[in-house]
């Protein structure tokens, strides 16, 4: 009796795991980090393993193939490209300037007003398997001194046919500096790496900050 019972608990406990594992796949970042997953490279298994376990459960594997999407029908983007591609990088300003746009991540200069209010958007591919938690690490420096970096968790995500899209700060705003301290010339490093340590991008740019929008 006892066998049965501990044999009827491992196999709740498999199908449980597994639907969790599908489950993170498909969160987005503030909802992995609410659920302590956010920075935890265990907690996500590849595509095929997550298919494949306890594929003998019809309603569980149904179930598996929702929340993967296109991915679990082998729809895994570009395997021969990249494994997390930049579409684009955006900024976004809450006084109704325009909006720039960075088509493929390719950031020269940016112009950024005094004391104007601004958050990002990063749209981006990925492409062969589930990448788990993808952090998006800034460095900036005025004068070739470091004086600022930050790092944002943006999550574990699959392949999917549309890309996916990542908005940061989510609830609030950047401010640029200002005054004749704050104005001038910095320079930006961002680098794009997962939980594994792997390094997807690496890129820099220039950001002036101005009296002015021109």
């Amino acid at each position: 009796m006892a066998a049965q019972v501990d044999a009827a608990a491992a196999g709740e406990l498999a199908e449980s795991q597994a639907t969790e594992d599908a489950a993170v796949a498909t969160m987005d970042a503030e909802q992995q980090a609410a659920a302590g997953y956010a920075e935890d490279a265990n907690a996500l298994k590849g595509i095929n393993d997550i298919l494949n376990a306890d594929a003998e459960d019809e309603s569980l594997r149904k179930y598996k193939e929702q929340l993967l999407g296109a991915a679990a029908q082998g729809n895994v983007g570009d395997s021969s490209g990249p494994r997390v591609q930049i579409e684009s990088f955006d900024v976004l300003f809450e006084d109704g300037h325009p909006e720039i746009c960075f088509p493929g991540g390719d950031v020269t200069e940016l112009v950024i007003k005094e004391k104007a209010n601004y958050k990002f958007r990063i749209k981006f591919r990925v492409n062969g398997d589930i990448v788990a938690g993808l952090t998006y690490a800034t460095k900036i420096k005025k004068l070739s001194v470091a004086i600022d970096s930050d790092e944002t968790v943006l999550g574990s995500y699959p392949p999917a046919p549309e890309p996916h899209e990542f908005i940061f700060p989510r609830h609030d705003w950047f401010e640029a500096p200002s005054g004749m301290l704050g104005r001038g010339a910095y320079t930006i490093t961002n680098v794009y790496t997962d939980a594994d340590g792997v390094e997807h991008l690496r890129t820099s740019f220039s950001v002036k900050i101005k009296k002015d929008w021109e």
